[in-house]
């Protein structure tokens, strides 16, 4: 495996829900930003990055939550990368308590692109070596875009949804999704698992539509979330698991 680095967090009253719980959205964002610091430290950080006209985009992510910390906890976020091939990154994430248990679990892909031409180009070698990468790549579900929506909000995109890459924070899409869950859903169930398609990019100004359907099977519930722009064009794919 790569290069590890661990990072201290303490859960704020923003990083809350109406619960108590740690937000799945902070999660996102400690994962995030534990990474962002890993490549500091390495020299290879956003400065550095945005000097060779390259950055890393959010492409898939996995997350699953055995047990949500809660206010004033002490987390411990940890990451490496686990490869590193063609276009893509790979990562693993680990949440554990302050008595050391493991919280949460998640991986992510990650894409490298030409920020003026804003295409994927090859991860360079030395890349991989700054990482110390040596473990395998790992695939991610690609998530049903087809299903016939039950339920819709529209939302339009502001400056503060903006990111250093110029495009919408990937927290921003998961925002969107849950916006439409239902409230006795949130009221009732804890989310266990989130997975997320990263497809497209979109800029301030534009509408988006947060799209869902919902699936019951006993306890349990299964969302399909689809993220489009006013025109259709799909940018996000996300699945939510519920249980009571």
């Amino acid at each position: 495996m790569g290069a590890r680095y661990e990072k201290e967090y303490e859960i704020n009253y923003y990083n809350v829900d109406s619960k108590g719980n740690l937000k799945i959205t902070s999660i996102a964002d400690f994962l995030c930003d534990v990474g962002m610091h890993q490549s500091e430290q390495l020299g290879v950080g956003i400065e550095a990055l945005t000097n060779d006209n390259i950055a890393w985009v959010f492409y898939k992510y996995d997350i699953q939550v055995i047990r949500y910390p809660n206010l004033n906890e002490k987390v411990y976020v940890s990451t490496e990368a686990a490869a590193m091939k063609k276009f893509y990154a790979y990562r693993n994430y680990s949440i554990k308590d302050a008595e050391g248990n493991v919280v949460i679990t998640g991986r992510g892909i990650f894409l490298l692109i030409d920020i003026e031409k804003r295409r994927a180009i090859r991860v360079p070698d030395a890349m991989g070596k700054v990482y110390d990468c040596n473990g395998e790549s790992f695939d991610i579900d690609n998530l049903d875009k087809k299903f016939e929506q039950e339920i819709s909000r529209e939302f339009f995109v502001r400056y503060s949804d903006i990111d250093t890459n110029g495009h919408v924070n990937n927290t921003r899409y998961m925002e969107w999704a849950l916006e439409v869950v239902p409230r006795d859903i949130f009221d009732t169930c804890n989310m266990s698992r989130i997975k997320v398609n990263f497809l497209k990019e979109i800029q301030y100004g534009h509408k988006i539509n947060s799209e869902a359907r919902i699936i019951h099977e006993d306890d349990k519930y299964t969302i399909h979330h689809r993220i489009t722009d006013e025109e259709g064009t799909i940018l996000a794919l996300c699945e939510t698991f519920w249980q009571k």
